[in-house]
């Protein structure tokens, strides 16, 4: 049975576009993610007939914080800039992005970033 939009006419079946969206948080790889090997509605499978890969980044995760510590006896108190994301990890991300926007491109489909 075809999906109902609501308001529609009686008697009257509108197919509706299902869209799901994969929000990617760190598993950035095609194969780690079983919900593309779940087959689309429009590949006679199931649920969805549109899929939107998105990835989002975080700018806290790249801002410097200040970070408080004592140090020693507990007399002195250290103050450092911290952040969550340093220089090396920071691009191994961007490299990840780069790869799983490729890996999508290369079946068809794209990364919203």
């Amino acid at each position: 049975m075809a999906p109902i939009r609501s308001g529609s006419p009686p008697g009257q079946a509108i197919l509706a576009t299902v869209t799901t969206v994969v929000w990617h948080r760190r598993d950035l790889r095609l194969g780690d993610n079983p919900l593309y090997a779940v087959p689309r509605l429009g590949d006679g499978g199931s649920v969805s007939d549109c899929v939107l890969p998105l990835y989002c980044f975080d700018p806290s995760e790249f801002a410097r914080r200040p970070c408080t510590a004592a140090i020693g006896d507990g007399d002195g108190v250290q103050q450092w800039d911290e952040i969550s994301v340093g220089p090396f990890a920071a691009r191994f991300l961007l490299e990840a992005v780069d790869d799983l926007r490729d890996s999508l491109r290369a079946v068809g489909g794209d990364l919203w970033v």
